[in-house]
């Protein structure tokens, strides 16, 4: 009977659930920073929701499509841009048409506008949602603990600079209401800027959480399989992939390493025959180089610090 297998590599799954909830998570990260950029225009919820509505849908899409066609990049920003633009086109054909039915022609709106807007804007946007869209793509695909990382640690990086952005304008339009009160019509959304301060706090604490979590977590997971490698596991040993039936072992790597080794059930002293026979449990890389999340989170762990005590000290 094999050993139990060690509980973080049951993380590398990607049920409905994990999905849902990173998705859910880049949502509100899409909505707080959006909503930061756009706190002072009179629609509250409705724009930064409207702003965020097709890199959201490329990351359901590449979530929860059903087709078995990869994802690749080109494919990614293709459909954000088209999301966008398109988005943008309907807005214009409704304003449009909204102007002719109520014969003021000299209002039309040009066509320029917000289809440059949708271009310029979903090229930023795709910054964003197409190394999520990707990394979400492989994890669905090749549900592994690598894969989970891969995309925990690009949400964890969105968070760290969605954080960093603080409501435009919001400090000196305090300055400016409260010498003035009623100076200004953003004086009356000084409470819903408020509020999206006190949001981006929360986005800085929970990259900062999300970032630790995943650096110690890694760490816990490369220590268990060095001592895997050295043989050190009581119930594990390593042998030869060539001598074992690894068709069906799953691979427990953090990184993409090309030598593998097979990793059995059995004590270290067992006997070529029991080494030929038997069936491997997992494959493990024999050694692994530092990931890029390693660098990434320690970044992500500062500019989220930086941020978070910003908000407290300036």
């Amino acid at each position: 009977m094999s050993p139990t297998p060690p509980r973080w590599v049951r993380l590398g799954a990607a049920p409905f659930a994990a999905r849902f909830a990173l998705l859910l998570l880049a949502a509100v990260g899409h909505l707080l920073f959006l909503g930061s950029l756009t706190w002072t225009v009179p629609w509250t919820f409705a724009t930064p929701a409207l702003l965020a509505s097709a890199n959201l849908t490329a990351l359901a899409l590449a979530a929860f499509r059903p087709t078995p066609r990869a994802l690749t990049a080109g494919r990614a920003l293709v459909a954000v841009v088209g999301l966008t633009t398109a988005l943008c086109t309907a807005i214009y054909l409704a304003i449009a048409l909204e102007a002719v039915s109520s014969g003021r022609h000299d209002r039309l709106p040009s066509v320029v506008l917000p289809v440059g807007f949708g271009l310029v804007g979903s090229l930023i946007g795709s910054t964003v949602a197409v190394p999520l869209a990707l990394a979400l793509d492989r994890w669905r695909r090749e549900p592994t603990i690598r894969r989970a990382l891969d995309a925990w640690a690009t949400l964890a990086s969105i968070a760290a600079v969605f954080a960093v952005v603080r409501p435009a304008g919001l400090d000196a339009t305090v300055a400016r209401c409260a010498l003035q009160p009623g100076a200004s019509a953003h004086c009356e959304r000084l409470a819903y800027g408020h509020a999206l301060a006190a949001a981006d706090v929360a986005m800085a604490g929970l990259a900062v959480a999300l970032a630790a979590a995943l650096w110690a977590f890694e760490r816990h997971a490369r220590r268990w399989l060095d001592a895997a490698r050295g043989g050190g596991l009581p119930g594990y040993r390593l042998a030869p992939i060539e001598g074992v039936d690894a068709g069906g072992a799953p691979t427990w790597a953090l990184t993409e390493a090309p030598a593998l080794h097979a990793l059995v059930a059995g004590s270290t002293d067992a006997s070529y025959r029991e080494s030929a026979t038997s069936v491997a449990v997992a494959v493990i890389p024999a050694a692994e180089d530092a990931s890029w999340r390693e660098g990434a989170m320690f970044l992500v762990l500062l500019l989220s610090a930086v941020a978070f005590l910003g908000r407290w000290l300036l």
